[in-house]
């Protein structure tokens, strides 16, 4: 199982994304600021239109499904 929390680097954005983690999920995570303990990390503004879709290719790219999205951002 895949989960994705953007926002995910600090604050409840890590705290859920640890969760799932701790629940066997591999996590991803996107946020402008650097992250540790995701699966795969992606670094991004996601205030910027273009940026969103930039990392959704960057993921179905790397991963063949998600099955939790946590929008935490912003």
């Amino acid at each position: 199982m895949i989960a994705l929390i953007t926002g995910g680097a600090s604050g409840i954005g890590r705290e859920i994304g640890e969760l799932f983690l701790s629940n066997g999920y591999d996590v991803i995570t996107a946020d402008i600021l650097p992250c540790k303990y995701s699966t795969k990390h992606y670094v991004t503004d996601l205030s910027v239109p273009d940026n969103v879709l930039s990392l959704m290719n960057s993921i179905y790219n790397d991963f063949d499904d998600i099955d939790i999205i946590v929008n935490n951002v912003g």
